[in-house]
């Protein structure tokens, strides 16, 4: 079981057995046709890497093991498309809303407004006084740094759309008594991107999360940062918008 072929397969059934959370050895066992001596010991150095938890003939899985499993995976040669198929697009948002409201984010999944003409949908909009978080979430992101540009792009336009619709937006998002409001796009990637950010939109893989909520205030200043303050009238206005 320590050839990465065999290892990269373990993960495989793991992660689809284990959809719903939880499997059973034994079915692993008939999964992998693995010698059970040799997956009890791979299982157990799963355990101690903290990827999952084991119960007697039970394997327990969380979100955050199924991610860094598939992160695994994707380090031993497995395709990224095929393993993210196996963990669904929900329980990586979820793990990203969780990691949010660790940090004391106010999360709304799938937030829909309109500017101008034009509707927008945030993924997940994250608020704590004064930053608002709009995040957009690369399941199937592949490592193709076309896509992240464009991604990135998008994201920028959708942050300032939503900043210059504040006061028509403010009583849905309960800012009511915010002086001021910090505008932040971001882009969550399942596996590590080719660069850090573009065009001051922060790009982080899912694993770097909580560190980067951690230190989001020291370096803010160094992303796209859209800044809106209220006016003596009580209305919203940016500061110095691109």
């Amino acid at each position: 079981m320590e050839s990465q072929p065999s290892r990269l397969r373990l993960i495989k059934e793991l992660l689809r057995l284990g959809r719903n959370g939880e499997l059973r050895m034994d079915d692993l066992i008939l999964a992998t046709r693995a010698d059970e001596e040799c997956l009890d010991t791979t299982i157990k150095a799963f355990e101690d890497g903290g990827f999952l938890h084991r119960l007697g003939d039970r394997i327990l899985l969380d979100r955050e093991g199924k991610i860094r499993l598939l992160v695994m995976g994707c380090e031993l040669g497995g395709d990224v498309e095929e393993l993210g198929r196996l963990i669904g697009w929900m329980d990586f948002e979820i793990l990203i809303q969780k990691a949010l409201e660790a940090y004391g984010y106010k999360v709304i999944h799938a937030f829909r407004f309109s500017h101008g003409k034009r509707r927008w949908e945030v993924d997940l909009l994250a608020l704590r006084n004064p930053f608002i978080l709009c995040i957009d979430c690369k399941h199937m992101l592949r490592r193709q740094g076309s896509s992240l540009k464009r991604g990135a792009e998008h994201n920028n336009a959708r942050a300032k759309s939503l900043g210059e619709s504040l006061e028509s937006l403010e009583e849905k998002l309960s800012i009511n008594s915010w002086k001021r409001a910090l505008i932040l796009p971001i882009i969550v990637s399942l596996l590590a991107p080719p660069f850090q950010e573009y065009k001051g939109c922060p790009i982080v893989p899912i694993l770097k999360l909580r560190n980067f909520l951690s230190e989001l205030g020291g370096y803010i200043d160094s992303f796209r940062t859209l800044s809106f303050e209220r006016d003596a009238q009580g209305m919203w206005r940016g500061e110095n918008l691109p």
